[in-house]
């Protein structure tokens, strides 16, 4: 037997000998983690975005340089956002200022936060350190991360609080049958903020009561009070804004009625969190498919390696969760309850996929036995990054509107007398945000999209009246992508009547070499023009569908050549971009024939076609079942195309042909207009 003098020289040689060896383990728990936070510092600096912002990044633009008043006015009565994003960032603008820089530094900043907590939870839930290493490389890595870290909206700050609230609630449960009150209390405010942050949130709370739920399996009810209190704190912090939002419709005609497949979603959802907002194209959804594979693969490996013994499944358990539950809770909701299909209200699974992916790799990295076979592991994490870097660089951005460039036109261009269209009067955010130097108004004046409303002819007719004065002579129109609540382009059929189509288009998507999904079109007003309805009015009538269907009142032919366009780089260029736009306004009849369609022709003297479009009297989208008895109601075709299809001094014909899809009528047709190029 040992003497107490030997035993005390034994432990202290043992701790001693521990003691180095231990040393460069605490270095490099100090070094690995230090030397990832840069690279991912340097990562974010890299691909820090430069591109102006498009609109929902204007709305939390306009809101932090607004009231205090107004920020809770806009959550609480207009749209169905949470505020804690508009919050901070207003607090953030005051010492930062408001600059498109400014404005996603912030964000940039969440999402650093986010990569620090995903590796301290990495080698939490996994056990080890390699897994917080691969689970913040493969979450750095992913597209949804740049896009959440390079975009003024709440995602970033929205994943950070996540991940952090994730990690307080693992150490919460380290002790089950004690609770820890500091503890408890920093997860309750923490996950609470996360909440404020965006409402899908709740799907990320609902998954951490699957993990609860598993450890209260697993300790057979010791944890129980915990338990109990965890959503009695969330509930009691919520219960003010519940309150505040009492009798609101949260839909507010911001989604459509419909159903989306299964499949769609899925593949929605997680492409989005491979690419971000990423318009894909095949091999881009090959990958994905190939990723979810590997994910699957992962989960797997991950199980049965702690089904030997090496670690409990609570870390699996939690990171499945967090990627079953609001993948399944969101596909049901398009599919069954409303037709609202946008991939970033995925962003709780974001995380837990690196999560998983690192579980997975981890356990392989440990059975290989030698350094060769770990490096290839790594190896294979690298290059899978790469493909995925690759295949998001050549994709392109779902949306790329260029309000700057826009705005920057109407500083230089425009006189204090111009006013300003909006189409759809939601761009507000981006008129006052970018600071339109010119009265604007909206067509309609909605704030927010609401795609239950179609505005109609006497809305727009007054909503310009409010700022049209006998000084105007310049009338410009900004339009962003599509017109949901605008469906017969009265923002653009409007200005073109005053102006007889004199018109230059500065920014437009259809322009060679000039693509934007901003549309600025600048109109110059004609002298002793008419109103319009006393115009419609004296219409002689043109047609009728027989025997009681809609009537072709009249119509209106505007001609367009060689528009200029204004580049970025702010020189302007003669195009050979002609257009010409028809105005037919219609009655509705007695009886809505929604196989009639219209075309609308442009031929030359020999008769050859230059041009073409057909569609539904009113457009694809405003079908006579919504028309207005009594109120004209306009049907809008724009024919562009190149200048260099038409000989200058040669005669062409717009020709107009009503006709049944089902064959079942007497196809109509009428010369609506002969014209001559200049040459």
């Amino acid at each position: 037997m040992f003497t107490r003098m030997g035993q005390a020289r034994i432990i202290a040689a043992m701790s001693h000998s521990n003691s180095k060896n231990n040393a460069p383990n605490r270095n490099t728990r100090f070094w690995i983690p230090t030397l990832l936070l840069f690279g991912v510092f340097l990562w974010l600096a890299v691909n820090f975005p430069h591109e102006s912002l498009w609109y929902d990044e204007t709305v939390n633009a306009y809101l932090a340089s607004s009231s205090w008043s107004t920020i809770w006015d806009w959550s609480r009565n207009i749209d169905n956002q949470m505020p804690l994003h508009f919050w901070l960032l207003k607090l953030w603008v005051e010492p930062m200022g408001q600059s498109e820089f400014s404005l996603r530094l912030f964000s940039a900043f969440g999402a650093w936060l986010a990569a620090a907590g995903i590796y301290a939870l990495g080698k939490r839930v996994t056990g080890k350190m390699i897994g917080g290493v691969l689970a913040l490389v493969i979450l750095a890595g992913s597209g949804s991360f740049l896009y959440a870290a390079g975009e003024v909206r709440t995602y970033a700050l929205a994943l950070a609080l996540l991940i952090f609230s994730c990690l307080l609630l693992w150490e919460l449960w380290g002790e089950a049958g004690r609770i820890r009150w500091k503890l408890l209390g920093a997860y309750l405010v923490v996950t609470l903020l996360m909440v404020y942050a965006h409402y899908t949130a709740w799907l990320g709370v609902a998954a951490q009561g699957i993990f609860v739920g598993g450890r209260l399996l697993q300790e057979r009810g010791r944890g129980f009070k915990q338990a109990i209190l965890i959503p009695a704190g969330l509930a009691l912090g919520f219960a003010p804004w519940l309150m505040a939002l009492a009798g609101r419709d949260f839909n507010a005609g911001t989604a459509f009625y419909g159903e989306v497949s299964w499949r769609t979603a899925f593949e929605a959802y997680s492409g989005f969190a491979a690419f971000g907002q990423k318009i894909l194209d095949d091999p881009a959804r090959q990958m994905i498919w190939g990723m979810v594979a590997a994910t699957g693969i992962a989960a797997l490996v991950w199980v049965i390696g702690k089904q030997k013994g090496t670690y409990r499944l609570d870390g699996f358990i939690l990171a499945a969760a967090l990627v079953v539950v609001p993948l399944a809770g969101l596909i049901f909701s398009v599919n069954q309850i409303e037709g609202k299909l946008s991939g970033r209200h995925a962003w709780v699974m974001w995380p837990a996929i690196a999560l998983i992916l690192a579980g997975g790799l981890s356990q392989i990295y440990e059975w290989l036995p030698n350094r060769a076979g770990k490096a290839g592991v790594l190896a294979v994490v690298i290059i899978g990054l790469a493909m995925l870097a690759r295949t998001d660089a050549v994709l392109e951005d779902e949306y790329s509107g260029d309000f700057r460039q826009a705005f920057s036109i109407l500083q230089r261009e425009a006189d204090l007398d111009d006013i300003l269209i909006l189409q759809d009067g939601t761009l507000f955010t981006a008129a006052e945000y970018y600071d339109a130097p010119i009265p604007y108004t909206g067509i309609p004046r909605d704030k927010l999209t609401d795609v239950s409303h179609e505005v109609e002819f006497f809305e727009a007719v007054d909503s310009l009246a409010l700022i049209l004065t006998p000084q105007t002579q310049y009338i410009w129109v900004l339009a962003w992508q599509g017109n949901t609540m605008d469906p017969t382009m009265l923002a653009f059929a409007l200005p073109e009547y005053l102006s007889d189509g004199q018109r230059r288009v500065w920014m437009g998507p259809t322009l060679p070499d000039v693509y934007s999904e901003v549309t600025l079109v600048e109109y110059q007003i004609s002298e002793d023009k008419e109103s319009l309805f006393d115009h419609i009015v004296a219409y002689p009538g043109i047609l009728r569908v027989q025997p009681d269907g809609p009537a072709l009142l009249g119509f209106e032919v505007f001609t367009s050549f060689d528009e200029r366009v204004e580049h970025a780089t702010e020189t302007e260029m003669e195009t050979d971009f002609c257009s010409v736009m028809v105005h037919t306004w219609w009655w509705r009849g007695d009886t809505d024939y929604p196989a009639m369609m219209m075309s609308i022709s442009l031929l030359d003297a020999e008769e050859k076609r230059i041009a073409q479009r057909d569609q539904p009297l009113a457009g694809y989208t405003f079908g006579q079942e919504k028309w207005t008895p009594y109120v004209p109601t306009l049907g809008r075709v724009e024919l562009q195309f190149p200048c260099s299809w038409l000989v200058g001094g040669q005669e062409y014909e717009v020709w107009l042909a009503v006709y049944d899809l089902n064959g079942e009528k007497e196809t109509q047709t009428y010369l609506l207009k002969t014209f001559t190029p200049p040459r």
